[in-house]
């Protein structure tokens, strides 16, 4: 065997490596499990900010010792197998820069009427086209609203010196496009150094592929109060205040006299607005009432009011309430920003300060802007309002300066944070999902027992049918998936729900691998062949078989990918990690072994098969091109009946792809579904709301499409608010936080998983560009290794079949009253199910080459049965074990696992048969055609 010495150093490597990380995951394990019993009191609830406190603490002391090394739990998190939140609980949130916002950024004038109306039409326009960015949909607008329009005039006073002089249309949008994307990933560092500066359990912040951030907060992590942090911009700059009497009296005369005459202001109890509701005049500050706060912005917004101060003057509201007024500035627009070097927080004077300390060229401008205007006020303004205006006494040359108000610790750390952070640009919310803890670790603890149980049967079945090679299997087996998890750990990826089902798919492939191997080396023995000579030629004759059915699922891994988000990409790395390692596993880690027994042993006492297992499945003579017209009939017959029912009743889309909010709702005790539907349909009138059980009588899943359109933290909230106010008026019931124990009367939201509309559009889109690229790919990909397009176009067809199959299984579940959403796991399940079924398909049609190529007359009539017949036993093995661990996760692994392992159980079953009734019979079939075509060619000719 070459490379011998190679292939042990890199299991070496990997074993030592992975047995680390695993260790490390043990060791976080063991303290996370301390805190959460030091935060957890007699009657079992659990106070989340204890056991976060409880952490914090451990976060910079010495948990354990290592090889003279010394680690705290900060550490061992670090080098642990990341969880996602659907196992250890949390939030998932999504944002994107909000594109009108940085459209209006960028114009020149972006209180116009032309941007307002073009605004609205590009989103009109998005929601029919996702395949464009907002910004060409603007443009486009904006060319209907005015034809002829030079976008020049709207964008390029600001950016000549980037566009260049007297710009195209199209090079206006191009740069628009290229500045949203570089906003975009400044936004993600920003985002990045923001929340994890002070984060114990590590929040996890990544890009996706075409548009948005993902932000993973596991476990006890506040979400509300990081919503909060992120929609701070943490705009920080000085602006002089203008002390003007006279500006003063005229600003509010002119203020009174719109109110009195055309501007009409309402506040929320629908009564009309005077100036006296609105302002209150003390000691030449004007101070605004915060019970109209809204009604105040708007006023201070509008067009006719803008015109009553000076060019160079602005008014702001600031930032300090005291008896439900805020004060009120007029400011000088010039102002003065800096680069922040540091942000502290100090206690002084009874009261906690944020003390900002600039670099040297900020420094230099704030003693000279200070020198400028000394006895004069100057604001310290944030996002937009003042947080404080001292009086400036000298010039300040310390190159630092201090924040004070009334602030707690917390505020002041967090103030500290935003602004040493940077300035973020304002975001939109477009998905938010969360998983409370119980619900996570009850997933996660079924989905592993299952795991567990699953991995104990294929051991088993694989020791009783290969007898010592069987053994060798096992132990590669379970390097594998010690390879993949520490190889997961290493690449700080996350391991989610659906990747545990990856783990279990890859037992399948690597399972597969072997079979391939050990029914070549059953082949030669049954020939006479010596045990060596048999091991060698067996492997040999594997070798490319394994590749390229392995090459074929390895691309709907990378498509999943490419294409997935969240937990499908979860899934989507454990699969590529775990191809790649069970190649390597299987193929060279099971030879390494069997030779060393070799040399150990008296070869001839090595066995690949117990008595009752030798001979099974291997004068099977069944003629599958004979039937295949009955197998092509049967798939007709199933494909229709499926499509019939759907036609009926329609699928069932998941708010990945319509949007919407979906909540998982638990009671203490089982309530009526018709009577909590009735209530929520008078919650949210007007709307989409759909009501079920969910595993279980006393647990309910909620769907509403109230809210689809907004993407704000008010209306996230709002939203709530009205659902848990409709449960407990519909059930009587009191609504409690997740962390604590449902007691008589009470009930708690579950699960959370908000999808904004435009972010549904993505996702759909998405996903069905990621099942024709994976065809296209494989097609490509059978093409060229086989250079014959008969095999290409049918195992396309064959795939297509097993698609629909899939399809149609949904659609007669849902008839039977089994009801499974279609969603982005879904799609990760028909990727699945082609990279499984061409798998089975690659590896007959390996063995149709093989038969071929031994006599250049013989037909594909002639091999097609026997190429089928002798790769059968490998087909029913390999679907067998692949199917014993789906079986186990669709029983025991709970609600969360159903839909996904039903969606593989009749993918394999389906893959299965296609690749022996459909892929091999169509191949057949189209040569027929393709020969009939060429000799009515020739004839023309």
């Amino acid at each position: 065997m070459k490379f011998k010495g190679l292939i042990i150093w890199v299991a070496g490597i990997l074993t030592l490596l992975s047995g680390y990380h695993i260790y490390m995951t043990w060791q976080t394990q063991r303290i996370e499990k301390e805190a959460r019993r030091a935060a957890t009191d007699p009657l079992g609830n659990i106070d989340f900010q204890k056991q976060e406190e409880y952490l914090r603490k451990k976060s910079s002391e010495t948990v354990f010792s290592f090889l003279k090394n010394d680690y705290t739990y900060k550490d061992t998190k670090k080098r642990s197998i990341r969880s996602g939140i659907d196992i250890s609980g949390g939030t998932l949130i999504v944002v994107t820069v909000d594109e009108q916002g940085f459209l209006a950024k960028m114009m020149v004038n972006p209180k116009s009427q032309l941007f307002v109306k073009a605004c609205k039409l590009a989103k009109k326009k998005l929601g029919k086209n996702v395949q464009k960015s907002f910004s060409d949909h603007f443009c486009d607008a904006v060319q209907e609203i005015q034809p002829g329009t030079q976008l020049s005039s709207l964008f390029l006073g600001k950016y000549i010196s980037e566009i260049g002089i007297d710009p195209t249309n199209d090079q206006i949008q191009s740069f628009l496009n290229k500045r949203y994307q570089k906003e975009e990933r400044q936004a993600k560092k920003v985002i990045d150094a923001r929340l994890n500066k002070t984060s114990v359990e590590g929040i996890l912040v990544t890009s996706r592929k075409d548009k948005g951030i993902e932000i993973q907060l596991p476990g006890t992590s506040d979400a509300q109060k990081t919503k909060q942090m992120l929609s701070k911009q943490g705009d920080l700059r000085f602006q002089v205040v203008v002390e003007d009497t006279k500006l003063l009296e005229s600003f509010i005369q002119g203020v009174y006299l719109l109110l009195q005459s055309k501007l009409k202001l309402y506040g929320p109890d629908g009564k009309q607005l005077a100036i006296t509701d609105l302002f209150t005049v003390s000691h030449g500050i004007v101070y605004c009432n915060t019970s109209y706060i809204q009604a105040v912005m708007q006023l201070l917004n509008h067009e006719e009011v803008q015109m009553l101060l000076p060019s160079k003057i602005e008014v702001c509201l600031g930032s300090q309430e005291e008896q439900g007024y805020v004060p009120l500035y007029f400011l000088n627009k010039a102002h003065l920003t800096i680069n922040i070097l540091s942000a502290q927080v100090q206690y002084e004077n009874g009261s906690y300060i944020t003390v900002l300390r600039m670099d040297y060229p900020s420094s230099k401008s704030f003693a000279r802007w200070t020198g400028n205007n000394i006895n004069k006020m100057l604001a310290i303004v944030i996002d937009g309002r003042v947080n404080m205006a001292p009086k400036i006494n000298q010039k300040i040359t310390e190159g630092k300066c201090s924040i004070e108000g009334k602030f707690t610790a917390e505020q002041a750390q967090v103030l500290a944070q935003i602004l040493s952070s940077g300035i973020l640009p304002k975001l939109a919310f477009i998905e938010e999902s969360f998983i409370g803890p119980d619900v996570a670790e009850e997933a996660q603890q079924k989905s592993m027992l299952a795991l567990q149980f699953a991995l104990l049967l294929v051991l088993l079945f694989m020791l009783l049918y290969y007898a010592l090679g069987g053994l060798v299997a096992n132990m590669a087996l379970l390097f594998n998936t010690l390879f993949v998890l520490g190889t997961l750990a290493q690449l700080g990826a996350s391991l989610t729900l659906p990747g545990i089902a990856g783990i279990v798919l890859t037992i399948g492939m690597a399972i597969d691998a072997n079979v391939i191997i050990f029914e070549a080396i059953r082949e030669e023995l049954r020939k006479g062949v010596h045990i060596l000579v048999a091991i060698q030629k067996g492997y040999d004759k594997a070798y490319r078989s394994i590749i390229d059915s392995n090459v074929t699922t390895l691309l709907t891994g990378v498509i999943l990918y490419w294409f997935g988000t969240g937990s499908i990409k979860g899934f989507a790395t454990t699969l590529i990690i775990g191809i790649i390692s069970s190649v390597f596993t299987s193929v060279f880690l099971t030879r390494l072994m069997i030779e060393g027994i070799a040399r150990i042993v008296n070869p001839e006492r090595i066995s690949f098969s117990l008595p009752f297992t030798g001979n099974l499945l291997t004068r099977v003579n069944f003629n599958f091109l004979g039937r295949r017209k009955i197998a092509y009939l049967l798939s007709i017959l199933f494909i229709s009946t499926g499509f019939f029912f759907i036609y009926q009743q329609g699928m069932n889309l998941a708010v990945d792809f319509t949007g919407g909010l979906v909540s998982v709702v638990k009671f203490h005790k089982p309530v009526s579904i018709p009577h909590i539907k009735e209530g929520l349909n008078k919650t949210f009138p007007g709307k989409s709301t759909e009501v079920k059980t969910y595993g279980s009588s006393n647990i309910i899943r909620t769907t509403t499409n109230a809210g689809l359109q907004e993407n704000s933290l008010a209306a996230d909230k709002r939203i709530k608010q009205q659902l848990i106010q409709g449960l407990s008026a519909t059930t009587g019931c009191q609504f409690i936080e997740n962390n604590m124990k449902l007691t008589s009367g009470t009930f708690t939201i579950a699960n959370t998983s908000k999808i904004g509309a435009s972010a549904a559009d993505d996702i759909k889109s998405g996903s069905w560009w990621a099942v024709l690229m994976a065809l296209l790919l494989i097609l490509v990909y059978i093409f060229l290794s086989f250079r014959n397009m008969s095999l290409a176009l049918a195992s396309i067809v064959a795939l297509l079949h097993d698609i629909l199959t899939l399809f149609a299984a949904f659609g007669i579940a849902k008839a039977c009253g089994v009801i499974y959403e279609v969603d982005q796991i879904f799609i990760s399940c028909v990727l699945t199910i082609v990279g499984y079924s061409i798998n089975d398909t690659v590896v007959i049609f390996s063995f149709l080459r093989m038969f071929l190529s031994k006599s250049q007359t013989t037909g594909l009539h002639q091999v097609a049965n026997p190429a089928i017949n002798s790769t059968l036993s490998r087909t029913l093995i390999t679907s067998l074990t692949t199917m014993i661990p789906i079986f186990i996760l669709y029983f025991k692994g709970g609600k969360a696992l159903e839909s996904m392992a039903f969606s593989l159980m009749v993918g394999v079953i389906s893959g299965t048969y296609s690749s022996v009734f459909i892929a091999t019979p169509l191949a057949h079939d189209f040569m027929i055609l393709g020969d009939k075509i060429k000799r009515l060619l020739i004839r023309k000719k």
